[in-house]
């Protein structure tokens, strides 16, 4: 059988090794010959076993009380049949920091050596390393309570309460020494462990390209972000006042602070890092020294910010999570956010990181406020030819990933240089900004935006390094790095959503965050025209919020619309037709008379529940009406490759889309089909935006 990869461990069925009975775990593994359909989970339930969740293609998890699991295997759909071993629980991380992922010698298939069936309760030799912090999930039909098992575990000393949050009755971060992880994998309610990596803010490290000032969208549209707000996971802002406020910032735009330690924790900025983050997607100032008296914006100068300090009063991160830290606490707050901007996330360690319990807990938090858009930084660890750089919880599905790239100022290598020549660095990625794909096969980033040496305000408690350039005004400094390109695109995700609240018919007062991720996808322009779309470089290419807007333009007098959007809902098996679109003729260029072909694009974006395949199972093709097979093509494939592969589904990416250069002329129609949903039962819903150039 072919290998399977479970949380970054490589595993080998084999039915001859396999177990042929549950007697220590309730829970099981279940590969079948093809894609689960709803009629096998039936079957399977008829004989005891309860759907978890897909971990790997064609496998799954589920809860099983009975014990024998030849019944099972007896099934014609089912390949095979095994429990769930407490190495599989453990994330590839461990290996990588030198700790074994089962607690005895390993066979060949990945299983534990000696019997298949055991529960591993013993633990490696005790280990010279320190405590490090980790986090814990269970299962969802897991018989204890993440409370019972911490007490467990504080009783048998392998944690401390002190060191221990429990965040929902099923996730737990603590601290616990490497050799006491497989102790805690013994243990038949848990499902998932990994370790925390050191988190940081993501500036630029090496390359330090200069940019003109601050990205900002077309304000002739008259959009700013207004009555939005933006909630920003970073080093504090400025002074830690919402009343004496920077110079750059109108009177009224924080509307809170808070440190995610406590509020004995300070709040202003002495990094400098959330300052800067913070007029990215603010800023109005009118600097004389700098951009020769121009008016220096951020992408939504008209939205309100949230600002959550993530370091305790030492710049320390450990301990942080960013679901209820980052997300929940402010999104069910006062104030309110809807789109979250954060630039801190995991060191890439130099190897692939697969989802963690982190990735799970945003897809769970975006699942559950459909409404909640969450950017976060690739990192900058990136280097020519690297790839799956993206891990850990930055390969959560419903995350929009935001890459580096390069831009037009005029330098000589790290410094900016007025003297020099105007550059076009803009349509290229920069080379630090890490590359994809996750380990589960996923495009990643989503989108880049300039990222290098942008200028933006310096926090009156912070002292600028010039490390990117130096600014002839002391309150404005450039930063670098995937940690600027990300509140770009926070901000640019604020103007959309106030076009969409203030459009003049079909208003849509509570935007899903995932429509506005398809409008923000189904806009941005490609840096390479020849590069396939997507990559792994730059995702989708370049934010381009004037491009996102246009789907929301209404003709007059009324027309065909040159592009649009829509929302729904699907059930497995279905399909929907979420637009049907007249492509007309060339248009006659008058000076030549040569005809110019149109151009459609179409983009598809849902959020998943939790876990680290693709549960709802969702894709798009654009057809022609009554055309042939060749006349369709599905989201994410190359219509111009004539093997078949463009009429293949993509059943792993939850953003997909289809650019169609040069689309004959016709009638077309852009589906959307379900092939499976979860929970079982439950309507996937589903957004999608298109456009016709």
């Amino acid at each position: 059988m072919a290998p399977l990869t479970i949380h970054g461990n490589l595993f080998e069925p084999d039915a001859g090794r396999a177990a042929s009975a549950a007697q220590a775990t309730n829970f099981i593994i279940v590969q079948t010959r093809t894609a689960l359909t709803p009629a096998d989970k039936v079957s399977l339930e008829h004989l005891g076993a309860a759907y978890q969740r897909e971990i790997a293609e064609n496998t799954y998890l589920f809860r099983y009380d009975p014990t024998d699991l030849t019944i099972l295997g007896a099934l014609p759909f089912v390949k095979f049949v095994d429990i769930y071993h407490p190495h599989l629980k453990l994330s590839s991380a461990f290996e990588h920091m030198g700790i074994p992922r089962s607690a005895t010698s390993t066979g060949e298939h990945g299983h534990t050596a000696g019997s298949s069936q055991a529960i591993v309760a013993s633990a490696p030799a005790a280990s010279p390393m320190a405590p490090i912090w980790i986090a814990i999930s269970l299962h969802n039909d897991a018989k204890e309570t993440m409370t019972d098992i911490a007490n467990q575990l504080v009783q048998s000393g392998v944690i401390s309460m002190e060191t221990t949050r429990i965040i929902s009755p099923i996730r737990m971060d603590t601290k616990a020494a490497p050799a006491d992880v497989h102790k805690i994998a013994a243990l038949d309610s848990v499902s998932l462990i990994n370790p925390y990596g050191k988190k940081s803010n993501k500036l630029n490290i090496s390359r330090t390209l200069l940019t003109d000032n601050v990205y900002s969208p077309d304000m002739s549209t008259g959009y700013t972000g207004e009555g939005q707000v933006v909630a920003v996971g970073d080093s504090g802002f400025d002074k830690g006042s919402t009343v004496d406020l920077h110079p750059g910032f109108q009177a009224g735009s924080v509307l809170d602070i808070t440190n995610v330690f406590g509020p004995a924790e300070p709040l202003d900025d002495t990094d400098g890092h959330g300052t800067h983050v913070c007029g990215c997607i603010t800023l109005s100032a009118t600097s004389s020294n700098m951009a020769g008296g121009r008016r220096i914006r951020g992408t939504a100068p008209g939205a309100k910010l949230v600002v959550i300090r993530n370091e305790d009063a030492a710049g320390d991160v450990w301990g942080t999570t960013m679901a209820p830290d980052f997300l929940q606490a402010p999104y069910l707050g006062a104030h309110a956010p809807r789109v979250f901007s954060d630039s801190f996330n995991a060191d890439w360690p130099g190897h692939p990181e697969p989802y963690d319990n982190e990735a799970g807990d945003i897809d769970e938090f975006t699942y559950t406020y459909q409404d909640a858009l969450v950017c976060l930084c690739a990192g900058n660890e990136g280097k020519p030819g690297a790839t799956t750089q993206i891990g850990q919880e930055t390969a959560a599905k419903n995350l929009t990933v935001v890459g580096s790239c390069d831009t037009t100022r005029p330098n000589t290598s790290d410094a900016y240089d007025p003297a020099k020549p105007t550059d076009n660095d803009h349509y290229v990625v920069d080379v630090d900004s890490n590359r994809g794909p996750t380990m589960e096969g996923r495009f990643k980033p989503d989108l880049v935006a300039p990222g290098v040496a942008i200028l933006s305000a310096l926090s009156r408690n912070a002292a600028d390094s010039h490390k990117f350039g130096v600014s002839a005004d002391n309150t404005l400094m450039f930063k670098s790095g995937t940690s600027v390109a990300t509140p770009t695109v926070a901000g640019c995700a604020a103007v959309i959503r106030e076009a969409l609240v203030k459009r003049p018919t079909h208003p849509v007062p509570a935007p899903p965050g995932a429509l506005v991720k398809a409008l923000l996808i189904n806009g941005a322009v490609p840096l390479n025209p020849s590069a396939v779309v997507p990559n792994n470089d730059s995702g989708f290419g370049r934010v381009n919020v004037s491009g996102s807007l246009a789907h929301l333009e209404i003709p007059d007098p009324p027309a065909q619309p040159k592009g649009g959007f829509f929302s729904g809902t699907i059930a497995a098996g279905a399909t929907v037709t979420a637009v049907n679109i007249k492509v007309p003729p060339p248009e006659t260029v008058s000076l030549t008379g040569d005809g110019v072909p149109h151009r459609l694009r179409v983009t598809l974006v849902w959020y998943d529940v939790r876990g680290s395949a693709t549960e709802n199972k969702l894709y798009l093709k654009v057809k022609k009406t009554g055309g042939t097979a060749a006349e369709s093509v599905c989201g994410n494939k190359d219509i111009s490759i004539a093997d078949g592969s463009a009429q293949t589904p993509d059943l792993v990416n939850t953003v997909q889309r289809v650019d169609w250069v040069d689309i004959p002329a016709g009638d077309y129609a852009a589906d959307v089909t379900c092939t499976a949903t979860a929970p079982v039962g439950v309507s996937a819903a589903f957004h999608v935006a298109w456009y016709l150039f």
